[in-house]
């Protein structure tokens, strides 16, 4: 008997598979058909090691569940996204029925992880293994159940898409096969991204595999493709892993031979263009050998993919290794070989992956810890300047032999999580459990900002979560934990409250700026982007692209008063500095409405360039400026006419924009070419361009004009820039994906203005903006005049802005998908299965 087969893994006589979690994050998992390891080298022999590298770093909490039973093989799989986690538990007794299965949602509160739902298929029967594979995309989640009976046809499986609204996760469809049989194991693995599903069939076709595409409209989901290799052979077990990233999918085949060498694995890129999805590309490790299983397990991030061959030789021999490529380029190539620093063999590192961000987290479920036998752990591994580097080994606190802590995996960059299955709670044997782990915010201490600190919010959108920066000495000063996937944030004129749109939890939150805590949270219906509110401080209006409509909301109650339809995937939104109209960004429609905000009703409509994002409007209300982000320009709007009399070309693919104080320039930040192009807004010309970070979404203005903040989503920093030399003087590091929008930023809390209310007399703008002299940053001189007026209304401007994945235009999903760089999920490994 070999290392597989030891004790620990006796229970698993039934099944062979594995599980996978998609968007930022996916894992998979390896049952080792009891066939295939025998083939293979013993892994009985393997060397013990110290708790040398302990898990230190993150702090751990363990989750159990509140019906937990013995068997029920909690953490068999496990998918992240943001503060959500789902969790299988494939064996559970449900209502009498053996294995039906279940899956748990965990929620995380201010550093908790607490059980908040349990899913279950509302047809479900014994055996289905329901929570075999989970995935999760904002407020949908996918459950493989691959041992379903559909019409009579054992095995053939099937998967459950649930949602979330109201309050409560609910079932929203059964997805089969069309061409389903017995056997097929439909569901072993699965993975979504936005109202895109894969339910993989690795044991269909002989074991060849297969790939079935759902798309959802509406409510409804439809089987769209099926897909395979084209090169497929039986046994290669496509689907046994899959990661789908918005236009981008990864589907591992581990028992593909190569060449000559038997089960070597392989994995498959797929691209979706036209609404079709097409084979890409094949990948193989450059250091190939036979029985190694690359593609056992897989995740995708953006234009980053990691592939796990958990036999392959690492440090030492059959240890286990994943691989890195990077497919920026067009084409995927092997960048890196990732082995654990201590491993051993028969470890197997690789047996299931988890990738967000710059943040890797690798199992190896049959590690020993100590004198431990198979205690399982997970590796870290965190990418600088294009290296990763292993920087934390994640051990359970009070794991035992044989608990398998690896077995599935996901992070969400700064948490993650362990999938424990055969962990005993109490005396339940394999209840299984699923630790998670906290990575510690840098100590930040408490917010001590002077009377008249300037301090710029920036939305974290895949940390959930709101850094707050002093301006006076580029130091994050607070980190404020709000909703789901924040994107706008605006600041109310006198400093007081910061409203922060959180796209998939659907709600706003009330930031109480003087202590940075959540004093309110504003429950709407669909996904908010934009926010920017009012001179007078007194409405707050969201964007909510899914209803193609504008939330206003009463700041004094905090409740919603009006909703105005507007045009087809709205975005962006700024007011105009005496409060009477708002201007909208329709992504889809290629144009912009214009609210009247004293009767919330839409009095023009503009058309503007190619998928309009973001939208600033000058000091003195005449102009607005709108970035689009397809036709790579700025359009300009004269506010008199609602006419657009001058069409600006800028960097490649703006989204964020912001207007100077005096009115002199405007900033724009071009998120392909990663700079910032300045218009010199007298002549409507390009007079400068600021090379900035990787992949910048949003910018705002210093009040007194000195300094541009540009939010750079990839390479989770802010560029700070000096506007009289329009260089960068400052990078300041904030949280993972960086987000505002451009004038979405809304960014920076004014000073003073002890009356907040921006005027008694609108016209009153100091320094009659014409005379925009292009030097810009001398004066305003102190907006000290009593009218604190002008200035304040540069904040308003501002609305975060989902960029519908940082794939090169959004233009497919008329749903926006948040994120640009979308996370896969880890998830764990099936049991060896009997032969049909």
């Amino acid at each position: 008997m070999n290392k597989q087969t030891a004790p620990a893994m006796v229970k698993w006589f039934r099944w062979s598979g594995l599980s996978v979690v998609l968007l930022l994050l996916v894992v998979q998992t390896k049952p080792f058909a009891l066939g295939a390891l025998s083939q293979g080298k013993s892994l009985l022999v393997r060397a013990k090691r110290s708790l040398s590298a302990r898990s230190t770093g993150w702090l751990e909490q363990k989750v159990t569940t509140s019906d937990g039973a013995a068997q029920d093989n909690l953490g068999w799989s496990v998918a992240i996204d943001g503060n959500i986690v789902v969790v299988g538990a494939p064996n559970a007794t449900i209502n009498g029925h053996s294995s039906q299965g279940a899956a748990y949602i965990f929620s995380n509160s201010n550093g908790n992880w607490a059980q908040v739902a349990k899913l279950t298929a509302n047809d479900g029967a014994s055996f289905d293994t329901f929570g075999y594979s989970v995935a999760i995309s904002g407020n949908t989640a996918v459950v493989g159940a691959w041992h379903a009976a559909i019409n009579g046809n054992a095995l053939q499986g099937a998967a459950y898409v649930f949602t979330y609204a109201d309050g409560q996760w609910s079932e929203q469809a059964k997805l089969t096969a069309n061409d389903g049989v017995a056997f097929d194991d439909f569901g072993y693995s699965v993975a979504v991204s936005g109202d895109t599903a894969f339910i993989c069939t690795p044991y269909a076709l002989n074991s060849t595999g297969a790939v079935y595409v759902f798309n959802r409209s509406g409510t409804a989901w439809n089987q769209a493709q099926k897909l395979g290799a084209s090169d497929g052979a039986e046994g290669d077990n496509l689907g046994w892993s899959a990661a789908l990233d918005g236009d981008t999918a990864l589907v591992g085949a581990p028992f593909a031979s190569v060449g000559g060498n038997y089960q070597q694995g392989a994995a498959y890129t797929f691209t979706r263009s036209g609404g079709t999805w097409t084979e890409a590309q094949k990948l193989t490790a450059n250091d190939g050998a036979p029985s190694q299983y690359f593609g056992f397990s897989v995740a995708l991030n953006g234009t980053t993919a990691l592939v796990g061959a958990p036999d392959a030789s690492g440090n030492i021999n059959y240890s286990g290794a994943a691989y890195v490529f990077d497919g920026s380029g067009g084409t995927w190539n092997q960048m890196q070989k990732l082995t654990g620093s201590d491993g051993a063999s028969g470890d197997q590192f690789g047996y299931k992956v988890a990738l967000h961000g710059l943040v890797a987290v690798i199992g190896a479920p049959f590690a020993d810890i100590g004198t431990n036998t198979e205690q399982g752990a997970g590796y870290v591994f965190n990418q600088d300047k294009g290296n990763w580097a292993e920087t934390q080994k994640l051990i359970t606190g009070d794991g035992v032999s044989y608990d398998n802590a690896g077995f599935a995996v996901a992070t969400s960059a700064s948490s993650a999580a362990l999938g424990v299955p055969n962990a005993n709670i109490g005396d339940h044997a394999y209840q299984g459990a699923a630790y998670f782990y906290q990575q510690p915010q840098p100590p930040t201490p408490t917010p001590t900002p002077t009377p008249c600190a300037v301090l710029a919010y920036i939305s974290n959108a895949d940390s959930n979560t709101v850094s707050v920066i002093d301006t006076a000495t580029n130091t994050v000063v607070a980190t404020v934990a709000v909703g789901n996937s924040p994107f706008g944030v605006a600041v109310s004129p006198d400093g007081a409250r910061a409203y922060v749109a959180n796209a998939f939890s659907s709600d706003v939150s009330v930031i109480d700026t003087s202590s940075n805590a959540v004093v309110a949270t504003v429950a709407l219906t669909n996904s908010p982007y934009g926010v920017a509110i009012t001179p007078d401080g007194t409405r707050a209006y969201v964007t909510n692209p899914v209803s193609n409509g504008v939330s206003v909301i009463d700041t004094s109650t905090n409740t919603v008063v009006a909703t105005v339809a507007v045009g087809n995937i709205p975005y962006g939104v700024a007011i105009t500095p005496d409060g009477t109209r708002a201007y909208i960004t329709n992504d889809q429609a290629d144009s912009v409405s214009v609210i009247d905000t004293s009767t919330n009703t839409v009095v023009a409509t503009v058309a503007v360039g190619t998928f309009p994002y973001g939208v600033a409007i000058s000091p003195d209300g005449g102009r607005a400026y709108v970035v689009n982000e397809f036709s790579g320009d700025v359009s300009v709007i004269d506010i008199s006419t609602n006419t657009v009399v001058a069409t600006v070309p800028v960097g490649d693919a703006p989204y964020g924009v912001a207007i100077t104080p005096d009115g002199a320039r405007a900033y724009v930040a071009n998120f392909f070419s990663s700079d910032v192009s300045v218009i010199d807004t007298s002549t409507n010309t390009v007079v400068a361009t600021v090379p900035v970070g990787d992949a910048p979404y949003g910018t705002a203005i210093t009040p007194d004009g000195t300094r541009a903040y540009v939010s750079n989503a990839l390479s989770n920093n802010v560029s700070v820039i000096d506007t009289s030399t329009n260089t960068v003087v400052a990078t300041v590091p904030v949280e993972n994906d960086p987000r505002p929008l451009g004038n979405f930023i809304g960014a920076l809390q004014q000073c003073s203005a002890p009356t907040p209310t921006p005027t008694a007399t609108p016209t009153s703008t100091p320094t009659p903006t014409p005379s925009a002299t292009p030097t810009p940053t001398p004066t305003t001189t102190p907006t000290a005049t009593p009218t604190p007026t002008s200035t304040a209304t540069v904040t308003p401007t501002s609305t975060p802005t989902p960029t519908i994945t940082p794939t090169a235009t959004p233009s497919a999903t008329p749903v926006p998908t948040p994120r640009p760089s979308p996370t896969p999920r880890p998830r764990p490994t099936p049991r060896p299965r009997p032969s049909p």
